[in-house]
């Protein structure tokens, strides 16, 4: 452990709710957690707001108690800090220290002015005058970030890292908490505005801390500071005015059943001043901002009104067939009403638009279920089918992760069925929590041109996609967005609170639409516009009162003009804006141009690599270039070259919009193709400082001969076993305990939801004890000791290409942990990817890992074994390139990893959680208990190592072949991870019988435990029957897989072979009974009772030696 050291880990993620049940989470809930979910009373809360234009800054200030007696035996835990933001909230702050006690909770809080304590430095400098120990945490390459946690910390603390795509509920973890101590955290965040006719408009929530019993009436302060005085914003503020030039502001006081504001600002809008009045065109107030006094960052959105003239518009007809997709995971509940408003959705378009005949209607989570069967008759659009649909809606059940990239995989293959083109209207929180979570591969599947190769253009795609963002406190637009660009459709934001009004609101695929050939600035070095083709004809389309935001840099604040070509018509005339000059210049607005400028280039990824991450850097923007870490001291960061700021001439010759418009045909072939995606992952594992030593052939194979997508594509075995009808109502919940759970509150713990899962495992609903376990990850996707969690489940429920996924993330994420790669390894062979497989046991036996994890080496090289010789027997389908290869991979694999090339049975137990050590236990039919007491016993059974520092493996080899009957296997916690004291431990044991033969049965099974109080934990009793085959052949000479024999009464050493062996029942009889045989022994020869003696000696020699 490390005294006083300071770690996080920032992620945003998002969580939910069933349908069915009242209670939702909201903005700015606020929850301080340690082991597990163990709220921490909450002193006081302070927010502060300053609106900049376009963009709001919120800093949020949390002062939390560790109660006395809490954390480990030194006093410390590790806590982790929750919030809920607003929709396209975008954290470039967290703070951490310990507080001085005060006499009153209100002396906590800060002083504000409109003009100090809103850059990083002032944040900063203002907490440390109170807070001497508050640290900020830095920006960093993920890459670095990872080197430095994994070569510093050996625990269980997350490193500094936000993968992109994920928004809404914000999970950061601190650590030290000390206890009988305060301690301040600090987040800072910006958010865009939303817009009116004239206005732009800030709902603001008040914060409300954990309902946690601990939590008595904490002090709560919102200042909103203007121009003049600040507003403060409470529970009984009535409606406010304040008159200051150069705006009106007005708070709108809550309702009876609300805690929000709205708060909006009147400015005038900037309109065009061109006598074209084909088009209105409103500009927003601009966020300004200055670096180094002569370089401007200015953002703005503009709103386009249309009218409806068919000889300046297209109003475009949909297809006569339409498909439902419908997101309805435990991510999609966190809002009350979202079922609602998808039944709203479906009736208003079936009801007005007259080019719909037919329709179906999918529902996804981590599986899909349609209303209709899919390759069935569609179903006629009327009004008793439509009454039908929304009945099937009102009785899912919301629960479970979300797997976009299954639900478009199955749509795509749904449109080749069919004899007609459809359009899709797809639903959803666009969470992204379970399956393929790079937003590139998912929006890919929709996206083709000239290029491709002939497989991707002979491609049937929907027509048309439109997205519905169904969420507000929390979510993200941003995959749903590209989803609806890519195949030129329509994207609506629905709030689920509020009812539709009227169908217009969400049937904007009619409105009218106009084509955009270019947009740009006077006087600017680079234009950033959002959903923009750059490269592309037409470079936008837009529908009336769609807000696009743009942003520039340029060398001066001058006034400038807006200037929009339109796309096509050549008669019509340019339209100019002539913008407003800004008011002032902050941080914010300079902010607000990195953050576009970063999610246009993610969007080239893996081939933007090293600009985006320079890009992330600079403008402090968390996400999959880059990371925010806290290390203990400045020497630390000095190690690292963790500089605390970064320069803008890093940045200054990067012009986003021109990259984007080189790369992006690349970027689109690069993302579909799974060879490269595999490669992509190698290379950022690499990147982070583990190196790979591979042997020259398996180089050549994967960066000479290379591998067809085919081989490897894990996401072509997703919709295995995904896809059933199973029970999807209210009634599936087996356990009361989590209905009464989700009945009172938003979410439910993990306890929960594993005794729900298990309830349904036990019923043989395999899918359903998934999708139940699964909503953890809704809740907590940013837990990656939680997806370890929640993929070794899946491994033990038989579907591996879940887990394969859930891995891969966490291999991301923490890419020094070899036992990842390895069951990536193993999951890829479950899944029919013999080939993937290969390449991931190469990976996990050539990384430099570090000393404490070679166990894992052992294991793999066992399991590598096995899997080479299923290649050789022909047992898997491979490519030749990889038949040659494991014909010589093979020998050498086996003369590496020699623990047992039979055996009995083989026992590997792993587990999710670092710095814990769990024993394996295992009682022989004899009733020995083998374990690390006692790591050999009288009948040959043996512990290969006692691993102590986490994760596992530990390894189980009984090589006796005659030691048949019931072997017991459970499970102790002796030490858990002590800063997550009762945090719940997931343990994987799978057990091998018969290894080494070809009529070998394979088992996995998990358990739970938590602390070394609870004893041994019964996992199973396995059964070693006798076998049944007379003759037994081992791999010797033509290098078959071996039938498990009857016994032979020699012992058989570990890794020994022998030859061909004749046995009868009559002879093992006597054997177990303790008798002798003539028949058995002398069937052996001399020969070979000289050769087992000969091998006895040499093995008594070694030991002694």
């Amino acid at each position: 452990m490390i005294n006083n050291s300071f770690f996080y880990c920032l992620v945003l993620l998002w969580s939910s709710i069933s349908c069915g049940f009242v209670t939702s989470l909201a903005i700015h809930d606020i929850d301080v957690t340690v082991s597990g979910d163990d709220s921490l009373p909450i002193y006081s809360v302070q927010q502060m707001v300053r609106v900049d234009g376009s963009h709001a800054r919120v800093i949020v200030d949390v002062i939390a108690l560790l109660p006395p007696d809490s954390g480990d035996p030194e006093g410390m835990a590790e806590g982790t800090f929750k919030i809920e933001l607003p929709t396209g909230a975008s954290p470039f702050l967290i703070g951490f220290g310990v507080e001085e006690k005060k006499d009153d909770a209100q002396d906590y809080f800060l002083s504000y002015s409109i003009g100090d304590g809103w850059t990083l430095d002032e944040i900063a400098d203002l907490r440390k005058y109170h807070s001497p120990s508050f640290k900020v945490a830095r920006m960093a390459g993920k890459a670095i970030a990872a080197q430095s946690f994994t070569e510093i910390v050996n625990q269980n603390v997350d490193p500094a890292i936000l993968e992109g795509g994920a928004a809404g509920s914000f999970s950061t973890r601190l650590f030290p908490f000390f206890s009988n101590k305060l301690h301040r955290i600090t987040l800072g965040y910006d958010v865009p505005m939303e817009y009116g006719v004239d206005t732009n408009r800030l709902r603001y929530d008040l914060p409300i801390p954990s309902g946690n019993s601990r939590n008595k009436s904490p002090e709560i302060r919102v200042e909103l500071m203007t121009y003049e005085e600040p507003i403060f914003l409470d529970q009984s503020a009535e409606y406010i005015v304040q008159e200051s030039l150069p705006l009106l502001v007005q708070v709108y006081p809550m309702t009876a059943d609300d805690r929000s504001y709205t708060v909006e600002f009147q400015h005038d809008f900037a309109t065009n001043n061109a006598a074209n009045t084909l088009l209105s065109l409103r500009a927003t107030p601009l966020a300004w901002g200055v670096v180094n006094d002569v370089h401007h960052f200015e953002t703005s959105f503009f709103i386009p009104e249309l009218p409806s003239r068919d000889e300046i518009v297209s109003t475009e007809t949909s297809q006569s067939h339409v498909v439902f997709a419908i997101e309805t995971s435990f991510t999609t509940a966190r809002d009350q009403g979202s079922m609602e408003r998808y039944q709203e959705i479906v009736t208003a378009v079936l009801e007005n638009d007259p080019a719909i005949d037919y329709f179906n209607i999918m529902v996804f989570d981590i599986g899909v279920q349609w209303l209709a069967p899919p390759d069935g008759e569609w179903i006629l659009n009327g009004d008793s089918t439509r009454v039908a649909a929304i009945e099937f809606l009102s009785s899912i059940l919301l629960e479970g992760a979300t797997d976009h990239r299954l639900a478009l995989d199955v749509i795509i293959d749904q449109q080749q069925k069919q004899a007609h083109l459809f359009d899709l209207f797809l639903m959803s929180s666009g969470a992204v929590t379970w399956g393929e979570s790079d937003p590139n591969r998912i929006v890919a599947l929709l996206s083709s041109s000239d290029s491709d190769n002939s497989e991707q253009q002979s491609l049937i795609l929907p027509r048309r996609v439109h997205t519905y963002h169904v969420g507000s406190s929390g979510g993200d637009p941003t995959l749903l967005r590209r989803l609806s660009n890519a195949r030129g459709g329509v994207f609506t934001s629905v709030d689920p609170a509020t009812k539709i009004s009227s169908p217009s609101e969400v049937t904007q695929h009619l409105q009218p639409r106009i084509a955009l050939k270019s947009i740009t600035v006077e006087g600017t070095l680079d234009v950033v516009i959002s959903g923009a083709k750059y490269g592309s004809d037409p470079l936008l389309v837009v529908r009336s009162g769609q807000t696009v935001q743009i942003s520039w840099r340029a060398s001066s604040s001058d006034a400038r003009t807006l200037r929009v070509e339109f796309f096509g018509d050549s008669s019509l005339d340019a339209l100019n804006v002539t913008l407003p000059l800004p008011m002032a210049p902050t941080n914010i607005g300079v902010r607000a141009y990195g953050i576009l400028a970063n999610a246009a280039l993610e969007e080239l990824l893996p081939l933007s690599e090293d600009i985006c991450r320079s890009v992330a850097l600079y403008y402090r923007v968390v996400g999959r270039t880059a990371s925010l870490i806290m290390l203990e001291s400045e020497e630390q960061y000095k190690d690292y070259n963790i500089i605390e700021s970064h320069f803008f001439s890093s940045v200054q010759d990067i012009y986003p919009s021109q990259v984007v418009q080189e790369f992006s045909a690349q970027a689109s072939r690069v993302a579909r193709s799974a060879f490269s995606g595999l490669l992509d992952f190698l290379d950022k594992i690499q990147a982070t400082g583990v190196q790979f030593a591979f042997p020259d052939d398996v180089s050549t194979l994967l960066y000479k001969a290379g591998l067809s997508d085919s081989s490897i594509d894990i996401a072509s075995r997703a919709r295995i076993r995904t896809d059933s009808n199973f029970d999807r109502t209210a009634a599936t919940i087996q356990s009361n305990g989590l209905r009464l759970k989700l009945e009172e509150n938003p979410e439910a713990d993990y306890d929960s939801w594993t005794a729900e899962s298990d309830a349904r495992k036990a019923k043989g609903s395999l899918f359903a004890a998934l999708r139940a376990l699964t909503s953890l990850l809704a809740q907590q996707p940013g837990d990656f000791v939680l997806r370890r969690d929640v993929a070794l489940s899946s491994i033990e429920l038989g579907f591996p290409t879940g887990a394969y996924y859930a891995l891969e993330q966490v291999a991301e994420t923490r890419p020094w942990e070899p036992m990842s790669y390895f069951q990536m390894a193993q999951t890829a062979q479950a899944s029919g990817l013999p080939d993937l497989a290969l390449v991931l046991f190469e990976v996990s036996l050539a990384g430099d890992w570090q000393p404490r994890f070679k166990a894992f080496q052992e294991v793999s090289g066992m399991l590598y074994a096995r899997h080479l010789r299923q290649i050789n027997d022909g047992k898997a389908d491979t490519e030749d390139g990889v038949a040659k290869f494991a014909a010589t991979r093979e020998p050498e694999i086996r003369a590496l990893f020699t623990a047992a090339e039979q055996a009995g049975m083989v026992v590997f137990m792993t587990w999710n959680q670092d710095s814990s050590d769990i024993d394996l236990h295992v009682t022989e039919p004899n009733g020995e208990t083998c374990s690390y007491s006692n790591m050999e016993t009288k009948s040959g059974g043996r512990l290969f190592g006692d691993v102590t520092q986490g994760y596992g493996p530990e390894l189980y080899v009984q090589s006796n072949l005659k030691e048949r009957g019931d072997y017991k296997i459970e499970v102790n916690v002796f030490s858990p991870n002590q800063n997550r004291l009762s945090a719940p431990i997931k343990v994987l044991v799978e057990v091998f019988t018969d290894w080494g033969f070809s009529n070998d049965e394979y088992q996995a099974f998990t358990t739970v435990g938590r602390d070394s109080n609870q004893g041994l934990i019964n996992v199973a009793t396995i059964t070693l029957e006798s076998p049944t085959t007379d003759i037994v052949k081992l791999p010797v000479g033509d290098g078959t897989m071996p039938v498990m024999p009857v016994f032979n009464p020699i012992f058989q050493f570990i890794g020994s072979v022998a030859p061909e062996i004749d046995m009868d029942d009559e002879s093992m009889d006597d054997e177990r009974s303790g008798g002798s045989s003539s028949s058995g022994a002398g069937s052996l020869g001399i020969d070979f009772i000289l050769w087992a003696f000969l091998t006895l000696l040499l093995t008594l020699v070694l030991v002694f030696v």
